[in-house]
């Protein structure tokens, strides 16, 4: 699962309505559990989905390389 806004469309709680949209989605699909990924340096991110939940479990270094710079991703899991 991901949740990607443009910065204009932030702060606007479009992202927890989505992301609720997906939990009641896959609820009613029986899943169980659902893993995402977030980069390192994206606080906001790790704090809008632990918020929600979610719980780190690892990281993935060297992950991501955008604009020549590498950033880790940190992996979440959330039981539903």
């Amino acid at each position: 699962m991901g949740t990607f806004l443009l910065p204009m469309w932030r702060k606007k709680k479009i992202g927890s309505k989505l992301t609720e949209y997906s939990f009641n989605f896959a609820r009613k699909h029986n899943y169980e559990k659902i893993v995402i990924y977030v980069r390192a340096s994206n606080a906001g991110a790790i704090a809008f989905y632990s918020n929600f939940g979610f719980i780190q479990k690892g990281i993935l270094t060297h992950q991501v390389k955008i604009d020549n710079q590498y950033d880790d991703e940190i992996f979440m899991e959330f039981f539903l």
